[in-house]
């Protein structure tokens, strides 16, 4: 947000609290709040959640509700055996994911290195993809401009079909 901005610029902010420890008067292991005006009773903004977790009271409610997608997230984070965890995974893709990310950073040294290394240079990879489509996509907007200038357009033509600045026309036609 920049000075000046309207209120309308922020971004929705939730927090996630994930406690070991049964710190609110409910049974439910997920308390959902929000900024409130006590006074007038109305709530200030829906821009801030807080959501608390609490593991605990998990294993109550593990059985009763089959249908809440934070029970599978809730037992992935709670698994205190490999068996857990391996159950908590089968639920969901992602939480798959989750665990194999979690077992590549608990393995030895050297393994977790060769991982960081392999998920670096996929990382880097994928940067010099982009970086190379921007490369082409300039080098066409550049090609076409060209093109243009030779076929006698003007420059307000160009720079509204290419993109590209008056300056950078300027430059362009004096190349010619």
């Amino acid at each position: 947000m920049k000075a000046g901005d309207g209120y309308h610029v922020l971004k929705k902010t939730i927090s996630i609290l994930i406690l070991d420890d049964d710190g609110y008067h409910t049974d439910d292991f997920h308390v959902c709040s929000r900024i409130r005006n006590c006074v007038q009773k109305f709530e200030l903004t829906d821009l801030l959640e807080i959501h608390i977790l609490e593991l605990p009271k998990l294993h109550k409610r593990r059985k009763q509700d089959t249908n809440d997608k934070l029970i599978p997230w809730m037992n992935f984070l709670y698994a205190q055996t490999k068996e857990e965890l391996d159950m908590a995974s089968e639920a969901n893709p992602v939480i798959q994911k989750a665990t194999d990310m979690l077992m590549a950073m608990s393995r030895d040294e050297e393994e977790r290195l060769r991982y960081e290394a392999r998920e670096e240079f996929l990382l880097d990879q994928q940067y010099r993809l982009q970086a190379a489509r921007g490369e082409g996509i300039e080098i066409e907007r550049v090609a076409i401009a060209r093109n243009l200038i030779n076929l006698g357009s003007d420059n307000e033509f160009i720079s509204k079909a290419t993109g590209l600045s008056p300056e950078e026309l300027q430059k362009l036609r004096n190349q010619e």
